[in-house]
Parts: structure tokens; C-alpha cells; sequence
């Protein structure tokens, strides 16, 4: 499975930094971008599925790096970059770096949009399990 998402990463990496190629293609580079975030997305998911928590870390750190390049084409992908990055930091057992990941993250400006509403209503209940969680197995 990780060879397909590989294989995933590899396209549309490609995609993003080929003009010619996207231009052939009849492609944006805001379209490529928002799939290429989807398939990292899926492959940190995916990837701590099955316990390849360095590849979960590794794939969350790329897309962080990416936070930069696709809000300059209207991308905002800052939220689901850290979340991934706190959920590989958990994985691993850095629940208190993950914590406070997620309470930095419930302090990011509200947005009115209805799926931002839904992620925020998510990402408050998982910060009170893991809080609850961590605090349970340090006591």
C-alpha cells in the first residue's frame, strides 16, 4: 500500500513543480496542489493505520512544509498540516508536544464556513480524549 501512495506523492509532486506539464494537462496548479494535499493526507492516515509511524511523521513534515507554497494559490492547509503532524507526534507517544499542538490549533480564527465549524467541533472533542487519555496514563 505505502508503494501506491509513494507512487501518489511522486505524481503529483511532479505535477506541482512542472508548468509544462500541468499547462499539457490542462491542470491548475491550485487543483494539483489540493490533491496532492489529499493523497499526503490519506498517506499519514494510512500510514498510521498500519503502524509506519516514521513514514506518518515524515509525510506529516512534508505537508508542513507546504503550508507556505499553497496559501500563496489560496490554499489553507496550515490546520490539517498540524493535525497530522500532532496525530504522528501522539502515534509516537509525544502526547504532550501533541497536546499543545491541538490547543494551538483551537486558537486559529474561527472560520464561518460550515465544514470548518464541523473540523473545529472534531478537533475540541479529540484534544478532551487525548487530554483525558494522557492524563489517565500519567497517573
Amino acid at each position: 500500500m505505502q508503494a501506491v501512495f509513494s507512487s501518489r506523492e511522486t505524481l503529483f509532486g511532479t505535477l506541482s513543480n512542472n508548468n509544462t506539464l500541468r499547462e499539457a494537462m490542462h491542470l491548475s496548479l491550485k487543483d494539483v496542489r489540493s490533491v496532492e494535499v489529499e493523497t499526503l493526507l490519506s498517506s499519514c492516515n494510512m500510514s498510521r493505520k498500519h503502524s509506519s509511524l516514521q513514514d506518518s511523521l515524515a509525510t506529516a513534515t512534508y505537508l508542513s512544509d507546504l503550508t507556505i507554497s499553497c496559501s500563496r494559490i489560496g490554499l489553507d492547509i496550515k490546520a490539517a498540516a498540524q493535525n497530522e503532524v500532532a496525530d504522528a507526534l501522539w502515534d509516537q507517544g509525544e502526547h504532550s508536544t501533541s497536546i499543545r499542538m491541538l490547543r494551538r490549533l483551537t486558537e486559529l480564527p474561527r472560520s464561518k464556513d460550515e465544514s470548518s465549524q464541523s473540523h473545529r467541533s472534531k478537533l475540541l472533542a479529540k484534544l478532551v480524549c487525548e487530554q483525558n487519555s494522557w492524563a489517565n496514563t500519567c497517573a
